[in-house]
């Protein structure tokens, strides 16, 4: 009787526990319907996506009681973005908590993000193995895959979406014979007749400060052969937006097209040398990725906070006899300068002009608006 009460007990403790996970989902989907009631599903999937999110709590003039400063700690500002967005996933592009993922930390994500565990999907990046306490595995739990690995993929409605490590040297390296290439590869053969969206930490492609890394060449290639459609990084806190390509930054239809979303909220970056096949690019002010996934086609939006003029979206078709993969972009996606930005005081920025786009891979920068505040420099860690 004593081992069938305590049973009974767990079970009424793990109903109490689901039902507060549930009750804690539908906060973050504003009552829609969850992933699972997706699957199969030919309704488009409503994604938002960004890295970089969580600041420092004891860096308290930056933190600011969790309304940050204009350029940094913003997670709680990019929190209500993702709320008005109301997505069925929310793709976590690695580096949530900083300055080195500790679990004492995680209350930061936890108190803003943390309203959107349930849909959640992580991926892991360098500073989420910095600490001796990690907290990324323990908060995340099996929606972050093996600790061991920290890759996995998972099916939703018409789409294939693919978690990979970036972080190499934790995972036994990202080429094509690493246990994760040789993974992705089968991984990807069993998704056949899916729609493909990969999403890690590090760029292949980036015109920001960190500059993209040809490791992940192997990646590409191997999703670029199984015919993916998205790649969504972080690493470089700025969004950009490329045109499909190979792994060589070859203009190429057939390619992938990558999309960097770093500014989840933990400091703001610039510019340096622009990269072939750059089409948009903002980093005057934190925002999220909106992504719409139909059987058949894609669709994109930038959300910037408020108080800024920049737009890209567009929409891509892909189904059987739909129109060659080609954008229609926004009326008023607006580059930002390529040069490092100046000190300026806090005030609201001035926007710049919204030039109409053109066929030229790599926009002409828009004259530099005034920024939001000064842009400070916080240790990388090498990573």
């Amino acid at each position: 009787m004593a081992r069938r009460a305590r049973r009974l007990t767990a079970a009424v403790s793990l109903a109490f526990l689901a039902g507060a996970a549930c009750a804690k989902f539908q906060e973050g989907r504003g009552g829609k319907r969850g992933i699972s009631a997706l699957d199969g599903s030919p309704e488009p999937i409503v994604v938002a996506a960004a890295g970089d999110i969580s600041c420092d709590p004891d860096d308290t003039w930056y933190y600011n009681g969790g309304n940050g400063r204009p350029n940094a700690c913003r997670q709680k500002a990019t929190s209500e973005i993702v709320k008005a967005i109301s997505p069925d996933l929310v793709l976590l592009l690695g580096d949530i908590q900083y300055p080195d993922g500790a679990q004492r930390r995680y209350w930061v994500y936890d108190s803003t993000w943390g309203a959107f565990k349930g849909i959640t999907r992580p991926a892991i990046g360098g500073h989420d193995y910095g600490s001796a306490d990690p907290g990324y595995f323990t908060y995340f739990g099996a929606a972050a895959g093996d600790p061991a690995k920290g890759y996995y993929s998972y099916d939703v409605g018409a789409w294939h979406f693919v978690a990979l490590n970036s972080v190499c040297d934790q995972v036994g390296g990202c080429w094509y014979d690493s246990p994760q290439g040789k993974w992705l590869e089968a991984d990807l053969q069993q998704a056949a007749g899916k729609n493909i969206l990969a999403y890690w930490h590090d760029s292949l492609f980036s015109s920001g400060t960190h500059g993209g890394d040809t490791y992940y060449r192997a990646f590409w290639d191997i999703l670029h052969r199984h015919g993916a459609k998205i790649v969504v990084s972080a690493h470089d806190h700025v969004y950009e937006r490329f045109a499909p390509q190979n792994s060589a930054g070859v203009a190429d239809p057939t390619g992938p097209r990558q999309f960097t979303a770093g500014l989840g909220g933990y400091l703001l970056y610039s510019f340096r040398t622009i990269k072939p096949n750059s089409e948009a690019r903002f980093a005057d002010g934190f925002g999220i990725l909106k992504l719409v996934l139909h059987p058949d086609a894609y669709e994109w939006t930038f959300i910037p906070e408020a108080g800024y003029d920049f737009s890209d979206s567009g929409r891509v078709y892909f189904g059987s006899g739909s129109p060659a993969p080609s954008p229609e972009a926004s009326d008023s996606p607006t580059p930002v300068p390529t040069t490092a930005p100046t000190a300026a005081p806090t005030a609201a920025p001035t926007a710049s002009p919204a030039p109409v786009p053109t066929a030229s891979p790599v926009p002409t920068p828009s004259p530099t608006p005034k920024r939001r505040g000064p842009r400070i420099r916080w240790p990388e860690r090498g990573i």
